[in-house]
């Protein structure tokens, strides 16, 4: 991979990017880089010791990581503090891999990511924590990157939250928790940290407190289409198929690209809608081009794009045709179902609608 240069880095030859190994150590913090790598020795090598005293953050280092932060995939600089990383994470390579339950090229993936870029690039470390926390064996080195992560963006809240997510993932409830409590506390008006909580309240079997939580957020004025997905499907997780559902219309109606079926190509199109006929034509090229080559994971992807850029444009009847297909090769893929609810929803078959919601609420796994 070849990432895209600072506008402010000089025009000399590169230094060279160092990999494997040598790169993890020198992304960790000093104690977590060292046991994982299990290298005793390097604890008593001076040179060594000091290479890692420098991976200590400062609030220089910071201001240097803003400076040269470029995403992995050759994509622009991304603004460190912002929920930008998030997102560049959940649409790349990796994800898609999970996505399609292909979970050890996932981590391949996320790893090859974290050794091609610099050791400062925070989109790629965060990507490696994230699938390697999830589906990787070792579990020291994805919380370590996690850890970095945090460290190298400590006043971004969404990078926090993902952390606070993945010790719920491993089971670590009583770490996780109280990290939940302090976003939702220090920013009252931001509603994910509440839906994460109430998430876990619902793994928990704490089915009245969840539901009490999950039919407050209803209520909540500045609830994101994305969101008011997620707080529907909890919902009709928990036998309220009618609220459920009624929060669902909400989400998947008004404007095209403000409805919660935007989300799946936000990275993939420009802040203006002009975009979506372009990325659409690059789509069906793509799709064309992974059903030759056999590539599930990439199939699955693109089908779920195409389906969701149909609707943007609003063509919900070529959509519908679309995700019936899908559906067919991929017949328990909750995404395909929510998109064809939504179909259903903007070609007024409320019925249908509802019913496929239901279905897609019965294939949705809760993720935190």
């Amino acid at each position: 991979m070849n990432p895209i240069k600072s506008e402010n880095e000089a025009t000399t030859e590169p230094a060279k990017i160092p990999t494997g190994n040598t790169l993890i150590a020198q992304i960790l913090s000093p104690a977590t880089g060292l046991a994982v790598l299990g290298t005793a020795a390097l604890i008593f090598s001076f040179y060594r010791a000091g290479q890692l005293a420098n991976l200590v953050v400062s609030k220089d280092e910071i201001q240097q990581v803003k400076i040269n932060a470029t995403s992995f995939k050759n994509k622009a600089k991304i603004d460190i503090n912002s929920q930008d990383v998030v997102n560049a994470v959940d649409n790349s390579d990796a994800a898609m891999f999970v996505i399609a339950g292909e979970y050890k090229q996932a981590v391949n993936e996320a790893m090859r990511d974290l050794t091609d870029n610099p050791p400062d690039n925070l989109p790629a470390i965060l990507e490696a924590g994230d699938i390697l926390s999830q589906f990787g064996e070792d579990k020291a080195l994805a919380f370590g990157l996690l850890e970095r992560a945090v460290s190298m963006a400590p006043n971004n809240q969404y990078i926090a939250l993902r952390y606070a997510q993945r010790f719920i993932s491993n089971g670590q409830i009583e770490q996780a928790e109280p990290k939940l409590q302090q976003l939702a506390q220090k920013y009252p008006q931001w509603n994910d940290p509440k839906i994460t909580l109430a998430k876990l309240h619902f793994l928990q079997d704490q089915i009245s407190l969840a539901t009490t939580e999950f039919i407050g957020l209803t209520n909540a004025a500045d609830l994101t289409s994305r969101q008011a997905e997620q707080v529907s499907l909890m919902l009709a997780k928990l036998g309220r198929t009618a609220d459920a559902f009624a929060v669902f219309q909400k989400a998947a109606s008004g404007e095209p690209q403000k409805t919660f079926y935007a989300n799946y190509c936000q990275d993939w199109l420009a802040k203006s809608p002009e975009s979506y006929q372009t990325v659409l034509a690059m789509v069906k090229s793509n799709l064309a081009n992974s059903s030759a080559d056999g590539n599930a994971a990439k199939q699955l992807n693109l089908e779920i794009k195409h389906a969701a850029l149909l609707l943007l444009l609003s063509r919900p009847q070529d959509a519908q045709l679309a995700l019936q297909q899908a559906i067919n090769a991929h017949p328990n893929n909750f995404d395909l179902y929510v998109l064809l609810a939504a179909t259903y929803n903007a070609l007024g078959q409320t019925s249908r609608a509802e019913t496929t919601f239901k279905s897609a609420a019965s294939y949705y796994q809760p993720k935190l």
